[in-house]
């Protein structure tokens, strides 16, 4: 990446956070923070449940699952194809978990009275990131099919992801690590710590799928992973839903397609 290409980075991601921070003083995002009765085995499990999609991470990019069948190409081919079936197959863990804990659709971030409001900050959010990325001028000229395909599988890919690592993560662990309480509010909360662990957990289970990289490229791929990762979960604690990071990072991957 040249150096252009690091200031419009940086710009965006300054921009959103700037801009999130600012609508979600809006009255429309005033809720009660999302807590868990028994906070501390609901942290373990998501911390034993993130071993476990590290694994399954692991040895998806290794080629265990082609090996096992003899070769045989069983997996979608082609980059973003291959990562969204990684995401999903990555959800179903999670699912399981939730409907075991017996715990609500708003405890993965996915809550019906925030919903409009995340809609709302993810549009803003995404219309800021096509507007930083001075690219408006090449998603008008340039659209085709094999973009508008790109698109819809970086959706797939945001929401699934996004859903486990900024909806189910990081919100057991910001109240488990910030020790909250029935009294807790979104004011009083401590989100700091189970934030930043969310943050990195995230860089760490994209991790086996650099494997190939370049050395040059793979210090760029990690810098811009973990700073995403870090303004995504800034996002998901401001707003309260995960549609406004995934709506967010949907977007701003997307443009890197042009």
């Amino acid at each position: 990446m040249n150096t252009d290409q690091w200031i419009l980075l940086l710009s965006e991601f300054l921009g959103v956070c700037a801009v999130a921070w600012i609508l979600a003083r809006s009255p429309r995002f005033r809720r009660a923070p999302i807590g868990f009765l028994y906070p501390r085995r609901d942290g373990i499990i998501a911390l034993g449940l993130f071993g476990l999609l590290l694994a399954l991470a692991l040895l998806y990019h290794l080629g265990v699952f082609e090996a096992l069948a003899g070769g045989a190409p069983i997996l979608p081919q082609g980059g973003l194809p291959r990562q969204l079936f990684l995401s999903a197959l990555s959800f179903l863990p999670v699912l399981a978990a939730l409907f075991y804990r017996k715990q609500p659709g708003k405890s993965l971030g996915w809550s019906r009275n925030m919903l409009s409001p995340g809609l709302q900050m993810g549009f803003a959010l995404a219309l800021l990131t096509v507007f930083l990325s001075g690219k408006v001028s090449a998603l008008i000229n340039s659209m085709d099919q094999a973009k508008a395909v790109n698109a819809l599988l970086l959706l797939g890919i945001a929401a699934l992801e996004e859903s486990i690592f900024r909806g189910y993560l990081q919100l057991r662990l910001i109240w488990w690590l910030g020790k909250g309480t029935k009294t807790t509010t979104l004011e009083t909360q401590s989100w700091w710590l189970g934030w930043a662990v969310t943050s990195i957990l995230f860089v760490l289970w994209q991790a086996p799928g650099w494997i190939h990289l370049a050395p040059e490229t793979l210090a760029a791929t990690i810098l811009i992973t973990t700073v995403r990762s870090f303004v995504l979960g800034f996002v998901m604690q401001k707003t309260g839903h995960v549609a406004a990071p995934i709506l967010y990072r949907a977007v701003s991957e997307w443009m890197l397609t042009f």
